[in-house]
């Protein structure tokens, strides 16, 4: 059974019919506990109140065994005196002289050895069940009986009328429960039914109105969860609509490339064409490669950096990868690099330094250098500097063009405006800081990357 409600609802039922059992046997127990019990308790009182209602002179008066004459009841009384629901008797201890009794008593002593207390006795055809009680004195004494018979039907007719109460209580307390229960969960069922009625894509968070205040946690976790995914559909649209942007140039041009040469009518023209054929080749693959670098930092976003990462391995991978181009271009590319670790993703950190030295060998000139320097920094932390001595740029461009698709006006190279856009997001999940300044030889451009000190050993993993 997985309703809540139903649980709720049979549970707290179980529970006070369970209860209401239990306290039926406990006053069973009760009304018929030898003694102390309600049962004897009732002959015991009605003993004691006949002993100090009994006047002095009663004694002094009495005539014969059968006690004085009895007053009788007027004729056609309004209601039926049972005389057998309860008999007693009071004796003269000194002269051993039934002083009175109550109608349909035995004129025998109901308990014949006059002891006192509780006691069993058999009399005539029935079971008794007798009290007796002396004065202080010991004058008089009083014995009090029930037959057994009518006990029973007394505990019967209690028996039936508990359980009758017993049962409008059960029935009173199920539609109670069943009552505020149903509008205790009613907020829930209007939030279902506003929940499937939304489109596939509506990730606007819950409403808290109305709702119990227990469930107010679970509804909070809920709301956060639609948020990182409302976060992540829309880095899957972005990311759809910017590829779709930044392919759909590139393509063109390729195909353009592509029909110069078939439509060349000598070799030198054909190879022409074949040659820019192949460097679109190559920058749509770097786009399409950053790209799907931006789509794995999206999935990064929230992620827990606890792995240490030798910072330096990955700058020696990096370099190695973009040696090829930097030799093409005739770029002198040094490394200045000591161990370093620093806690984070790996392959995030080689998307920083592989758009760092993608950007420096874009922008150098030919015969130009790039320098690459990995040091612990004096405070604490890695600081990491890619620099150049290339054109540089503005001052005022160096926030700019960390933006996504941002290119600095008038430069001939031609970039897809991603590299460094992934570097500032790098840096900002490691925690870093970044700051811009002027390259090699007084001129160029530096990007310089401080990353935080470790807080304590971590497992290294190698690059």
């Amino acid at each position: 059974m997985n309703s809540l409600g139903k649980r709720l609802f049979l549970t707290f039922m179980l529970i006070l019919v369970v209860f209401s059992v239990i306290s039926r046997i406990e006053w069973m127990h009760e009304y018929t506990r030898a003694e102390t019990g309600l049962w004897d308790q009732s002959l015991k009182d009605v003993a004691s109140q006949i002993v100090m209602s009994t006047p002095r002179r009663l004694t002094q008066t009495a005539a014969s065994p059968g006690g004085p004459e009895n007053y009788r009841l007027a004729a056609d009384p309004p209601y039926l005196f049972k005389g057998d629901e309860l008999s007693f008797q009071i004796w003269d201890l000194h002269r051993n002289v039934l002083l009175m009794r109550s109608p349909g008593s035995p004129p025998s002593a109901l308990r014949p050895d006059f002891g006192l207390g509780f006691s069993d006795i058999h009399l005539g055809e029935e079971n008794w069940r007798v009290y007796s009680i002396s004065d202080a004195e010991g004058l008089i004494q009083v014995q009090v009986a029930k037959s057994q018979t009518q006990l029973r039907a007394e505990f019967r007719d209690l028996l039936k009328r508990s359980m009758r109460m017993t049962l409008l209580f059960v029935v009173a307390m199920t539609g109670a429960v069943w009552f505020v229960l149903r509008r205790t969960l009613r907020p829930l069922n209007t939030l279902r039914q506003d929940i499937l009625a939304r489109p596939a894509l509506d990730l606007t968070p819950l409403p808290h109105a109305n709702l119990p205040e227990e469930l107010q946690p679970l509804i909070d976790a809920i709301n956060r969860l639609l948020a990182r995914l409302d976060e992540a559909v829309q880095n899957e649209k972005r990311f759809v609509a910017d590829a779709a942007h930044e392919l759909r140039t590139p393509l063109a041009v390729l195909a353009s490339h592509a029909e110069v040469a078939r439509q060349a009518d000598n070799p030198a023209a054909t190879r022409e064409a074949l040659d820019k054929l192949q460097q679109g080749i190559a920058r749509s693959a770097r786009l399409a490669e950053q790209l799907l670098d931006q789509a794995r930092l999206d999935a990064l976003h929230d992620a827990q950096l606890t792995e240490t990462v030798a910072l330096d391995r990955v700058i020696h991978v990096m370099a190695r990868e973009f040696e090829s181009e930097a030799r093409a271009k005739q770029l002198q590319l040094k490394l200045d690099v000591a161990p370093c670790r620093i806690r984070g993703d790996v392959d995030a950190l080689g998307v920083l330094v592989g758009n760092l030295l993608d950007n420096a060998i874009r922008h150098g000139h030919v015969g130009g250098r790039i320098e690459v320097r990995c040091h612990p920094a004096p405070l604490g932390g890695v600081t990491l500097s890619v620099a150049d001595n290339g054109p540089g740029v503005p001052t005022d461009e160096h926030e700019k063009i960390f933006d996504r698709f941002y290119r600095v006006p008038g430069n001939r190279e031609r970039g897809s405006g991603i590299g460094l856009s992934l570097v500032a997001r790098v840096a900002a999940l490691h925690g870093a800081t970044r700051l811009c300044g002027s390259g090699l030889d007084g001129r160029g451009f530096q990007v310089t990357i401080t990353f935080p000190a470790l807080a304590g050993p971590q497992p290294t993993q190698e690059t």
